[in-house]
């Protein structure tokens, strides 16, 4: 007699639905009718953002509390930019032995000269927050600590604080996956473009 399935619970569904993105990520694809190769490049960086992106939103879930949201956020930044050291210089890997901070390895990403300008202040306020989350026993986050992270999105922030005027959570986390998702796609975008040189 055949064992009826068990449900799954929303993990399982999310990280089969990642395995199975990767397992198409890694399969040899057609070549495409009437598909440039810039193209096909164009969606196989979208879909390895996307694949990646989507492992943060497992990760930094909005069941989170803020703390945890702020401490979360600020491993995958500095986990994007080691990967941009990585790609961004031969032998980075050198620099990564040496265990610098965030603010050392943002420096060194800064002068890469890739990301913007907004989100380096995105990074640096992020890891003025987490130190403060991480050295003061019981930090709650304050509006003005989302302020700090999220104000340098500009226009795109005021939206978010309009939508979400009186949640500041929710503020925050889409705040966050803002950042994250932006930095995520220009990391994409700038290891295909050391690969094409």
């Amino acid at each position: 007699m055949e064992e009826a399935k068990k449900p799954q619970s929303e993990e399982e569904v999310e990280e089969q639905r990642l395995k199975n993105g990767a397992e198409e990520l890694l399969k040899p694809k057609e070549k495409t009718e009437g598909k440039r190769p810039e193209e096909e490049r164009e969606e196989k960086m979208k879909a390895k953002s996307e694949l990646e992106f989507g492992r943060f939103m497992k990760i930094v879930s909005p069941s989170l509390d803020p703390v945890m949201l702020i401490l979360r956020s600020h491993l995958f930044i500095e986990y994007y930019l080691r990967q941009f050291i990585i790609a961004g210089i031969p032998r980075g890997d050198i620099i990564l032995d040496k265990n610098f901070t965030f603010m050392n390895n943002l420096t060194i990403v800064k002068s890469l000269d890739v990301i913007p300008a907004y989100l380096i202040h995105c990074f640096t306020n992020l890891n003025t927050i987490r130190n403060r989350c991480s050295h003061v026993l019981d930090y709650k986050i304050s509006e003005d600590d989302i302020d700090l992270i999220g104000r340098p999105l500009g226009v795109y922030y005021l939206d978010i604080k309009d939508k979400y005027r009186d949640n500041q959570k929710e503020q925050l986390y889409t705040a966050l996956i803002a950042i994250t998702a932006r930095t995520c796609r220009i990391l994409f975008e700038f290891v295909e473009l050391k690969k094409q040189k």
